[in-house]
């Protein structure tokens, strides 16, 4: 199931349409999303929507939550959780730093049965929390101990994790060879 903040993301990326249908005007779509005001947080500020002068624009939500749209990529990108000051940032530097750079097209990758079912398998377990608590992943790499994970390569990172949560390994179901 997509979020409410994924599918408001993919009506404006769709320019107010949804399955055929136009939900939201294309002319409020269109002045919302374009840069009407000189801003601090993004280049400029439209109708509710940050602007970024390379071409995508963001609504930005409460504790860092945002949900970016960048036409150019064809993309959605949404983040939720719990960040605040200079933390609220790190959004947007991994939106520029590794999303935008890792896609390498506009286009949708074919539709894969055996991908689909993979990726069904690892978000069915990883939605799996135990009760009274969360489940979160760590690799090699980072390093959790008194409530903070910190990641020690690049990205770095760290944040504190929900009292009750647990440490538990993920296994990604193997892609098969055909």
């Amino acid at each position: 199931m997509k979020s409410f903040q994924f599918q408001i993301g993919w009506l404006y990326l769709n320019q107010g349409r949804w399955a055929g249908k136009q939900i939201v005007p294309f002319a409020w779509v269109a002045a919302s999303t374009r840069g009407h005001i000189d801003a601090t947080l993004f280049d400029r500020y439209g109708y509710q929507w940050w602007v970024d002068a390379t071409g995508y624009y963001v609504a930005v939500g409460f504790k860092g939550q945002r949900i970016f749209v960048v036409p150019e990529k064809n993309m959605v990108v949404v983040f939720t959780g719990d960040l605040t000051g200079k933390e609220s940032l790190m959004a947007n530097k991994l939106l520029k730093a590794f999303i935008i750079p890792a896609a390498s097209s506009s286009q949708p990758l074919p539709p894969s049965a055996d991908d689909q079912a993979r990726l069904n398998t690892w978000v069915d377990k990883v939605a799996k929390a135990p009760a009274g608590g969360f489940i979160w992943i760590s690799e090699a790499e980072g390093i959790a101990q008194d409530g903070v994970f910190r990641r020690t390569v690049s990205p770095a990172f760290s944040f504190n994790y929900p009292f009750g949560s647990t440490k538990s390994g993920l296994t990604i179901p193997a892609r098969s060879c055909a």
